[in-house]
């Protein structure tokens, strides 16, 4: 059995969902003088839509491992002090963030150029 849970496809045999995401920047510049400032809004991932950079390899999926499901996860669980807190730490440690891209970001800032 695999470490990470029971493998449901064949390496290289599916296609992940596509990334999709919109960024959008609207920006006007004033002049003053020789000043020039330039007020922003900047929003990346406006439609603030789940893309992943990485899944994990037995299930496919950016937040579950599978191991939980297999007969070694299973003993692990009963084998615990507290499984129902084992359960959901587990979980927790599945859903990395890094496997995930950036959620909706909104920035507004000033440039000046003198």
């Amino acid at each position: 059995a695999s470490l990470y849970g029971p493998v449901t496809q064949t390496i290289n045999s599916a296609y992940a969902r596509g990334i999709f995401r919109v960024d959008m920047k609207l920006e006007k510049t004033f002049q003053f003088g020789k000043i020039r400032i330039k007020p922003y809004l900047w929003v990346q991932n406006l439609f603030d839509r789940d893309n992943f950079n990485s899944v994990y390899r037995s299930t496919g999926e950016p937040d579950d491992t599978a191991f939980l499901n297999t007969p070694e996860g299973q003993q692990t669980i009963q084998s615990s002090a507290d499984p129902e807190q084992f359960v959901l730490d587990y979980k927790a440690l599945e859903r990395n963030p890094t496997n995930y891209g950036i959620p909706r970001l909104t920035r507004f800032g000033i440039q000046v150029k003198f």
